[in-house]
C-alpha cells in the first residue's frame, strides 16, 4: 500500500493470488515514482534502494546480527476469541 505522508491518502494498493514477497509485488505492480520521492518500507523491501535511490528500509535482524537492545520495543498484545 502506498500512502502519502502529507495528505494521509492511499495512493495505490497491490494484491496477488498466493504468497508473494513484498518487494517482488511492488516491482510487479508497475508503480513508477519520481526518483526524488522518499520511500519508506519495512524489512520486506530490502534491496529497493537498487532501483530507487531514496528508499529507506529497516535492516533484517539475524542470529549473527541481532538488533541493538535500544531499538527493540515490546508491544503488548491481547488476543480475543472470535465471536461467532
Amino acid at each position: 500500500m502506498l500512502i502519502c505522508t502529507l495528505t494521509q491518502r492511499i495512493l495505490g494498493t497491490a494484491t496477488s493470488a498466493g504468497a508473494v514477497h513484498d518487494l517482488k509485488l511492488f516491482r510487479q505492480s508497475g508503480v513508477r515514482l519520481p526518483h526524488d520521492t522518499a520511500l519508506i518500507g519495512d524489512a520486506g523491501y530490502q534491496g529497493l534502494w537498487r532501483s530507487h535511490g531514496h528508499a529507506i528500509t529497516t535492516h533484517k535482524a539475524t542470529r549473527a546480527s541481532p538488533p541493538p537492545p535500544s531499538s527493540v520495543k515490546r508491544i503488548g498484545c491481547w488476543h480475543t476469541p472470535d465471536k461467532a
